[in-house]
């Protein structure tokens, strides 16, 4: 009977009320279609550049490279040992390079893969040659970064297929007499070495879904570093298995002796690391952070906004996700989705700003969900003490003073929440509700007593140093008052710890209510314009210490007040004493508005100016 009550409220309420959702996942390429459609000019893989005929022509190599590339490698490289020119180093990769995209077998792939990394790798970064290295913007030293970033890229692939990436030592035989002896790889990834089920090159995926692709040109390959089990989560964190990271990885090698090359494979947690130190200098690293929130994406949500209102059973759900570990050293910013949403509302908007290093770099990224069925003021309540026993990890005075800049992002019903962050009701909502003569006369249970202090009680939270409301409803929106609406709202299944928490209380209050008859206002009740709690909570005044900022909707035109975002009116969504306002063209959905976004990103460095955090 459930699944067909909730197949009948489906294409009804979501339609309604949901925000707009596009289809996020990743679709296999290879790595030259990647950097054909990436790379600022086609990457002619498969065949050789004229400056690299003319150097063998010039030679007199040119039919014996064809008839036997590897001979000829060798050759050159021999002549590379005795000239030390750097020229040189650039033929040799490039020829070693097509060679292995030419090679018959996967062993003479890797061969020629693992020589034009090396070869690419000393025209990049060995200073004891000569002539100096050309200008950053010298096409050669373009050219010469794609190539070691594209054979990286295949020996990525070929040591997973061999499930050696994370071996202490092994070798890796090259032409022209080389072997690459790798020692146990650097690893700052976001998972441990012994949860990493799989590191998987980026080049071999492209993102779909997403309106912007966030990424860095670089050295080293992006990668998706799967994991099972990533790492412990303190209460009240949720610990999501299967987990998918953003990293990069650089092969460190250094130069050859007697044939025998040292390397080491580094792998970097790039939203912590966005350099590598080679030589005393700082290089950039290859930096992708669509791909790998496409490839987490591309599974189906652990929670869904929807199915979580009319089921009781799956009601407990409420809790934080964080993007990576917790990281004392950075500021938590904290996403709350809306009605009959999840997480995943908020994909657009993390993509984008982790693009940003200064958000990347002072900013971890937290998402708090619950049932959007549940009363409003329970699931305020739910997102406060998710907070307060995330402080409690945080207990060192600099990893404090991070926490204590916390800033909360919210959409639609979530903002609902997390006003109740900065708002002081005193004894405002209790005296609305269940008024002190009631309760002395009644004699509630301890209990009891704790239950209305949650819910209707509460102070602003001294950590929380700004808020964003994106197309909140304050004051309702007209849509909650529609019949089919309410239909819906009937239909809610509450967790039975609430609805007995709640029945007991009435019943004690008002011994005639028929408990069996009793209704308890539910989410979607609590958007009425008219709506008793709705009303109550807009009369409980901000704190005047803390900036709040609002982004609303308008269907019809941008910088325009008034008007409705298709669910929340602008009469409900905008605030007089906002520090600043913001009115996109927009419908519901304004958090996947790139010029919302970029407002959400605006306000997140001022505040990093505002706490000197940067300049």
């Amino acid at each position: 009977m459930r699944i067909i009550k909730l197949f009948i409220i489906l294409p009804v309420v979501m339609v309604l009320f949901s925000g707009c959702t596009s289809s996020i996942g990743v679709t296999s390429t290879t790595s030259r279609e990647w950097f054909q459609q990436n790379g600022s000019m086609t990457f002619r893989s498969s065949e050789l550049s004229n400056t690299c005929r003319n150097f063998l022509l010039a030679h007199q190599m040119s039919k014996f490279y064809d008839e036997d590339p590897e001979a000829a490698v060798y050759c050159i490289y021999q002549d590379y040992r005795n000239s030390h020119d750097r020229v040189y180093l650039s033929i040799l990769t490039e020829l070693c390079y097509v060679a292995g995209m030419n090679a018959d077998s996967t062993d003479r792939k890797i061969a020629f893969h693992a020589a034009s990394a090396y070869f690419s790798s000393q025209y990049l970064f060995n200073k004891n040659i000569r002539p100096d290295l050309p200008m950053p913007y010298d096409m050669a030293v373009f050219m010469a970064a794609r190539y070691y970033n594209s054979s990286l890229d295949t020996l990525i692939e070929y040591l997973n297929d061999k499930r050696i990436v994370f071996n202490s030592t092994y070798s890796i035989p090259a032409v022209a007499g080389l072997t690459l002896k790798f020692e146990a790889p650097l690893s700052e990834l976001a998972c441990p070495v012994d949860k990493t089920t799989r590191v998987i090159s980026c080049y071999r995926f492209s993102a779909r879904g997403f309106y912007v692709y966030s990424y860095s040109p670089g050295i080293g390959v992006p990668l998706i570093v799967n994991c099972d089990n990533p790492f412990p989560t303190p209460k009240p964190f949720k610990t999501i298995p299967g987990r998918s990271f953003h990293a990069t990885c650089f092969l460190r090698m250094e130069d050859a002796e007697n044939g025998i090359v040292q390397t080491r494979l580094e792998l970097y947690n790039t939203l912590n690391t966005d350099t590598v130190k080679v030589e005393n200098k700082n290089v950039p690293l290859s930096l992708d952070f669509t791909t790998p929130l496409a490839y987490e994406l591309r599974k189906p949500p652990i929670i869904d906004g929807f199915f979580t209102m009319f089921d009781a059973d799956i009601q407990d759900t409420y809790g934080l996700f964080a993007l990576a570990p917790l990281q004392k050293n950075k500021i938590p910013l904290v996403f709350v989705h809306g009605l009959m949403s999840n997480p995943r509302t908020w994909a657009q908007m993390v993509n984008i700003l982790l693009d940003d290093p200064d958000i990347r770099h002072n900013y971890q990224m937290w998402l708090f969900t619950y049932s959007t069925g549940n009363p409003v003021l329970y699931s305020a309540y739910l997102l406060r003490k998710s907070l307060q026993e995330a402080k409690a990890d945080f207990n060192t005075p600099e990893a404090a003073a991070n926490f204590n800049q916390m800033f909360i992002v919210s959409h639609s019903m979530g903002g609902l929440l997390s006003k109740t962050t900065i708002q002081n009701t005193g004894n405002q909502l209790q005296d609305k509700f269940l008024p002190a003569a009631v309760l002395a006369k009644k004699k509630l249970t301890p209990e009891e007593q704790q239950f209305v202090m949650n819910v209707l009680v509460f102070e602003q939270l001294d950590f929380v140093k700004g808020v964003v409301f994106m197309a909140t409803p304050h004051k309702g929106a007209d849509m909650a008052t529609w019949v089919i609406t309410r239909w819906a709202s009937s239909w809610i299944s509450l967790p039975s710890y609430l609805k007995l928490h709640v029945s007991e209380l009435r019943k004690r209050i008002n011994p005639d209510e028929d408990i069996e008859s009793m209704h308890i206002d539910t989410g979607l009740d609590n958007l009425a314009p008219e709506n008793k709690m709705l009303n109550a909570l807009s009369e409980v005044p901000f704190s005047t210490t803390v900036p709040y900022y609002t982004v609303c909707g308008n269907e019809n035109a941008a910088g325009v007040p008034g008007g409705t975002d298709g669910i929340v009116p602008y009469w409900s969504s905008h605030l007089n004493s906002a520090q600043s306002e913001l009115i996109v063209e927009s419908g519901h959905s304004v958090q996947d508005n790139a010029a919302a976004i970029e407002q959400v990103r605006k306000i997140l460095l001022l505040h990093l100016r505002t706490i000197g955090r940067i300049k």
